[in-house]
Order: structure tokens, then sequence, then C-alpha cells
């Protein structure tokens, strides 16, 4: 058995794999796959199945296949095509911009970064020997609460690596917090 792979890439063609025996019964319409491209693992979408391969050079085996895909419909197949025909778009494209969620497999939520002065940062505040050490260590005693990290940048331009110095020293403390405001804000309705 053979499929035709579609590649998210700008090509308006698909490429021929072979289907290994163990996977011949989990193949599919809009599969989502693993294959060697190019030397690397990427992912697509199988578009045809055949029995007969029309390319004649060496077919590559499909690497895996991606068993969180599900089954696309006749109506979603026909309108994925439609609109690859329609936008003069490769339907590797479209198939990637539409189930883009069937290649993701981490999802990265945000995560702000809150600094506070130590009591032991706030001991050595005087005994500090680099001068940007000592206003953002100043800076936060003034603050005398949680300040996001990124509020430091007035401060220096390298704010980040001055605080990761200041934390192994024990006088800041920086803590981490998973940002989902963005995702869960309501949509106002008009």
């Amino acid at each position: 058995m053979y499929v035709e792979v579609s590649i998210p890439i700008a090509l308006f063609k698909t490429f021929t794999y072979n289907v290994p025996k163990n996977f011949e019964k989990n193949i599919f319409l809009g599969q989502s796959v693993t294959v060697s491209f190019n030397k690397k693992e990427i992912n697509g979408f199988i578009t045809q199945i055949k029995q007969k391969a029309e390319y004649q050079g060496k077919l590559l085996n499909i690497s895996s296949i991606n068993s969180d895909c599900f089954f696309i419909t006749d109506e979603l197949w026909k309108t994925v095509r439609w609109i690859s025909k329609y936008y003069i778009c490769p339907i590797g494209k479209v198939l990637n911009n539409t189930l883009s969620y069937q290649h993701k497999r981490k999802y990265l939520l945000p995560i702000n970064r809150y600094v506070t002065i130590t009591s032991n940062g706030r001991r050595y505040l005087s005994s500090v020997k680099y001068n940007l050490q000592k206003e953002i260590l100043q800076f936060l005693n003034e603050q005398n609460t949680k300040v996001d990290l990124k509020d430091l940048k007035i401060i220096s331009k390298s704010y980040t690596s001055i605080c990761k110095k200041l934390n192994d020293k024990g006088y800041i403390k920086v803590e981490s917090k998973v940002n989902i405001d963005g995702i869960l804000k309501p949509v106002a309705l008009r």
C-alpha cells in the first residue's frame, strides 16, 4: 500500500511513501503522519491512498502515525480541497492551518516571573560592588513587594542576567507563575 503525503510547505505537490504492513489498518484519508523529508522528520497529511505507486524511484516508509489524529469527514475533506483550489494554496498549507493542533504535542503556557528582595539582599545592600546590581536591589527594596521581572528593564538591558546572579547569591527570590489570563479572557460581544 502507498500513500501520497502533503507536507506543509509551499509546493503544489505531494510525496509518495510506502506504508509498512503494521500501519495499513490505521491509515485513512487526512491521517496525520510523520515522514522523513530532506533528512528531517516532518509531519504531513495523507491525501491519497493507492495500491500502486506511480513514482519509480526509491520510496521511503512512513516513520509513524500520529495517533491523536481524528477522522476527517468527507464534508471537511471537500472543504479543505475547495479552499486549496479557490485560494490557490498548497493543500499541505491548508491542512496545516486548519488542523494545526494535530501536529502540536507540547503546549506552552505563558509564564510571568516576579522578583522580591530577600532579607539577605537587604542586609548586603550597602556592600554590593556592582552598580547595576545595587540599583536593582535598591529598586526592589523601595517597592517592598513582588515586582514583575520585566519592569527591571528600565534599570538595565541585561536585567535578566543581573537577576540571575543576584538570585544565585540569595539576594533576591524569583518566582514563576503561569499566566492564563490571556487565554481565558472573555470575548466582548458587540
